[in-house]
């Protein structure tokens, strides 16, 4: 059985307005926004994927004791093919030093270009990773 105080504060409870009653409503609208909107990336037929630092998956690589040289681009979706073309035409490298692995699916660049090929991918992908 119920004691009077209790049955005391239920009443209470159930008259007294909610918080949310008493206090004003603050909204906000998404379409006044102050920020400046991000520059439209290009659609490209391929995505680079991001490794699990957030960087570009872009290495160098060694072969024959270091004789031979060249940077490597990993996880690459899409057309492999278009990015080799657009890698090669937009940083500047010759099209004959930029190669599709066709078992891997990787593209070899000839020479150490990590800084550039990263530099490259932050502007064209339109997402910054961390510079590494």
């Amino acid at each position: 059985m119920r004691s009077a105080l209790t049955t005391a504060l239920a009443v209470l409870a159930r008259s007294t307005p909610r918080a949310s009653a008493l206090l004003p409503s603050i909204r906000f609208s998404s379409s006044a926004s102050t920020t400046t909107p991000a520059p439209a990336a290009v659609a490209r037929p391929y995505v680079i994927g991001l490794t699990a630092g957030n960087q570009f998956p872009v290495y160098p690589s060694t072969k024959a004791a270091g004789s031979s040289k060249f940077t490597v681009v990993k996880k690459i979706e899409g057309n492999k093919k278009a990015f080799a073309q657009d890698l090669a035409r937009e940083a500047g490298f010759p099209a004959e030093d930029v190669k599709l692995n066709p078992v891997t699916g990787h593209v070899q660049i000839k020479g150490f270009h990590v800084d550039k090929v990263k530099q490259w991918l932050s502007t064209t992908m339109g997402k910054s990773a961390a510079a590494a």
